[in-house]
């Protein structure tokens, strides 16, 4: 079932990160190690990849999960103004409320 939403929404360029995300999925095991990491820091320490997209993940599953309408969600994500501000300045954009926002409304229409 994940699989028929890996191409159906986000920006293309993050494709790939959606499918090593689940492509991951299948080799879980019960005992962590150090290869049980996502990664995919940028040198100013940005999580830009696999840790951004889960990050957004879970954040979408507890706004969910806590009853929140899409606009109490964007309200929210809009409260941390210093992630705002360092996001857009090295992103160009605020990745995490855009990545939050875009995966609240792929959960819809899951549940």
């Amino acid at each position: 079932m994940l699989s028929l939403f890996i191409n159906d929404y986000g920006p293309r360029h993050e494709q790939h990160l959606r499918e090593r995300i689940l492509d991951s999925a299948s080799s879980l095991i019960q005992e962590w190690s150090g290869d049980c990491g996502v990664h995919d820091r940028t040198p100013d320490r940005r999580d830009t990849g696999d840790r951004a997209q889960l990050r957004a993940e879970i954040d979408a599953y507890v706004a969910h999960l806590y009853g929140l309408n899409r606009d109490d969600f964007a309200y929210i994500l809009d409260t941390f103004p210093v992630l705002r501000q360092k996001e857009e300045k090295a992103l160009w954009e605020f990745m995490s409320k855009r990545k939050c926002l875009e995966e609240y409304d792929r959960i819809a229409t899951i549940l």
